[in-house]
C-alpha cells in the first residue's frame, strides 16, 4: 500500500493558525470555533530562556491507525492508492473510541458543548436565583445558503433579531425567511418592552424552569416544546469540556 504524508517544519511555524482557518473554509464548516485541523501552543525551558512552540495537529493518517480497531461499526477505513485515514460520517456512532485510542487526539466531534450546554447551565444557575424571570430559546432553522451546509450556525438569528435578512448574504430571501424574522424581531422587541418575550404571532412562552425546561424553537413554524433534546442534554452531565477533542454546534441555543 502507498502511504503518503504531510511535512511539518516545526521550527519554521509561527503559529498564525492560516492553515487552520483554510482548512475550514476548504471544507464549508459552520461559523465558531469548530476546526478539523487544531494547533496547540506550549513552552519549553526556563527564564530567561524560554521558547513558544507550536505543533499542528491533523490526522497523520498513521500506517497503522489504532483508531480502526477502535471503532465498534467500521467506520474508518485507510484507502489504498494515498494511505489516507478515511471516516464514513454515516456509519459513525459519536462512540468517541478512536479519539480516546488517537495517541495525537486528533479526531474531531461536533457537539452542543460551545454553546447549548452552557446556555442551559447559565439558565439553571439564573432560575436558582429566584429573581428576574428566565426565557430560553432554540434557533433551529437551517440557511439554504451553501447547499445547506452551514445549518443552523453560530450567529445566524442575527438578522432575524433585527430584521435585516435582506443586508447579508448569510440568510437568502424568501416567505420562510421574512415571517422568521417578523417573530424573531417582534419577540425581541416584546421582551426589550416587558420583560416578557410574548408575540401574538408565536405560541404562549412560559418562563424557563428545571422541571418542564420550556423552550421556544424558532424554525420555518415556531412551537415550545418542553426539555428538547432531553436525551443528549443528560449524556453531557459529568464531561469537562477538556474530555472531548474540539467541538461547535449546529444549533443556536440562548437565554433572555
Amino acid at each position: 500500500m502507498t502511504q503518503y504524508g504531510f511535512f511539518f517544519d516545526q521550527s519554521r511555524c509561527t503559529g498564525c493558525r492560516d492553515r487552520t482557518v483554510a482548512c475550514k473554509n476548504w471544507h464549508q464548516l459552520p461559523a465558531g470555533p469548530f476546526k478539523y485541523l487544531k494547533v496547540y501552543e506550549y513552552e519549553k525551558g526556563a527564564f530567561p530562556t524560554v521558547r513558544i512552540h507550536f505543533q499542528w495537529i491533523p490526522c497523520y493518517h498513521c500506517e497503522k491507525p489504532v483508531c480502526i480497531e477502535a471503532c465498534p461499526v467500521a467506520a474508518i477505513s485507510k484507502e489504498p492508492k494515498y494511505g489516507a485515514v478515511l471516516i464514513d460520517a454515516d456509519k459513525c456512532t459519536g462512540c468517541r473510541n478512536c479519539y480516546e485510542e488517537c495517541p495525537y487526539g486528533a479526531p474531531v466531534f461536533e457537539s452542543d458543548w460551545m454553546m447549548r450546554i452552557p446556555s442551559i447551565t447559565l439558565a439553571e444557575r439564573k432560575c436558582a436565583q429566584h429573581a428576574a424571570p428566565v426565557f430560553m430559546y432554540l434557533f433551529s432553522w437551517e440557511t439554504p445558503i451553501l447547499n445547506g451546509k452551514l445549518k443552523a450556525t453560530h450567529g445566524l438569528e442575527l438578522p432575524f433579531v433585527f430584521d435585516n435578512i435582506g443586508k447579508g448574504l448569510i440568510t437568502g430571501l424568501g416567505e420562510t425567511q421574512s415571517n422568521l424574522a417578523r417573530n424573531v424581531s417582534e419577540t425581541w422587541i416584546s421582551f426589550a418592552r416587558s420583560g416578557v418575550p410574548n408575540y401574538e404571532r408565536i405560541p404562549d412562552w412560559p418562563p424557563y424552569d428545571t422541571n418542564k425546561r420550556a423552550t421556544m424553537i424558532f424554525d420555518a413554524g415556531c412551537a415550545l416544546e418542553s426539555d428538547p433534546f432531553k436525551l443528549e442534554r443528560l449524556a453531557w452531565n459529568g464531561i469537562k469540556p477538556l474530555d472531548m477533542g474540539s467541538m461547535g454546534s449546529t444549533g443556536r441555543s440562548m437565554v433572555f
